[in-house]
């Protein structure tokens, strides 16, 4: 796991973009994953691997990188 320091917008949409060229299932998975925080539910607890983030970070990830969510 990353130092909390070191998770920053840039370098998540950066992981997401290297899991998709290697599996569009996986990444559109973590793609829900985020969309599934933003509408106020972590299923999987997948916001301990991004401490003290709010809800700006998913949108502003997700945003970079093109996908769209409601909230």
């Amino acid at each position: 796991m990353e130092n909390e320091n070191e998770i920053t917008v840039q370098s998540t949409v950066h992981k997401f973009l290297m899991l998709r060229m290697v599996s569009i299932t996986m990444y559109q998975g973590n793609i829900n994953q985020f969309i599934n925080i933003i509408n106020g539910v972590d299923y999987d607890d997948v916001k301990k691997y991004y401490p003290n983030k709010d809800i700006q970070f998913y949108k502003d990830v997700l945003n970079q990188l093109g996908e769209e969510y409601e909230s």
